[in-house]
């Protein structure tokens, strides 16, 4: 379901590729905080999530895990790549982080103002009743909820990460448009606040239904998290590296030259 409110978009992702402000991170410092994030996801919230994820915060780097998928997504800032792995098939890619920035870059020429104001925002969050805020484009609209954590630094390393994943899943399938949910990114670390509710509607279709992920925040890591990071760490030293076409199993000439906007 998720992955068909967007197919519509995948001949014009050079519309959606690019952020308003996505210039390049610079390499963190070591985080002196370490923290997790559970993730479930809704199409229908009378049943149960159709995707969850455990997202763990360490000082050097972020492992996002996806148990039902065998999949995990490893940002590892000490070294600036983006580590995909997939257990099932027992396979990994490792991705550039300044490769992925140049992949955007290059895409930004290609939008009109018109195609901006189908993807971003000109406008910052507004309140919407409810204890939700929104902030939408004439496609898209995000309504959220938030919370303010004691430590101000789990905001920014939330807001840091989702940009990287973000920018991943707009390059790579499943090709979300990513510009206005970079911006909601940014106004939670300029605010620093954490989401614990989206709600995300495709606003081209009448009777659409919103997509709804509610996030739970553990202010540290467990001893089973501990373990999962020393068994995936293991897991993955062992799987075996291929590029990110065969990762994704993307055709060369497609991935060569992405389609024009229509």
């Amino acid at each position: 379901m998720l992955r068909r409110i967007f197919k519509m978009v995948v001949c014009t992702m050079s519309v959606a590729w690019m952020a308003l402000n996505a210039e390049a991170q610079t390499k963190p410092e070591a985080k002196g905080i370490e923290f997790r994030i559970d993730t479930d996801v809704y199409v229908d919230e009378s049943k149960p999530p159709i995707a969850s994820t455990k997202t763990l915060f360490l000082r050097d780097r972020v492992i996002e895990c996806d148990d039902a998928k065998q999949r995990a997504m490893i940002l590892e800032y000490s070294t600036q790549q983006i580590v995909l792995a997939d257990l099932a098939t027992h396979r990994s890619c490792r991705i550039e982080m300044a490769s992925l920035e140049s992949k955007l870059s290059s895409l930004k020429s290609q939008m009109t103002p018109e195609q901006v104001k189908a993807w971003a925002s000109s406008e910052m969050p507004q309140d919407a009743g409810n204890g939700y805020e929104v902030i939408q484009s004439d496609n898209l609209r995000y309504q959220f909820k938030t919370m303010v954590p004691r430590n101000a630094e789990l905001a920014t390393a939330y807001s840091e990460f989702a940009d990287w994943s973000v920018r991943v899943n707009a390059i790579y399938p499943p090709y979300k448009p990513p510009l206005l949910r970079m911006q909601l990114n940014q106004y939670l670390g300029e605010q620093r606040k954490l989401p614990i509710e989206v709600r995300l509607t495709d606003l081209r279709s009448t009777n659409a239904t919103p997509v709804v992920a509610r996030v739970l925040v553990q202010e540290m890591l467990s001893r089973q998290d501990q373990e999962r990071v020393k068994n995936l760490d293991a897991v993955v030293a062992s799987l075996k590296t291929v590029t990110d076409q065969d990762f994704f199993q993307i055709p060369a000439v497609a991935n060569s030259k992405p389609q024009s906007a229509k």
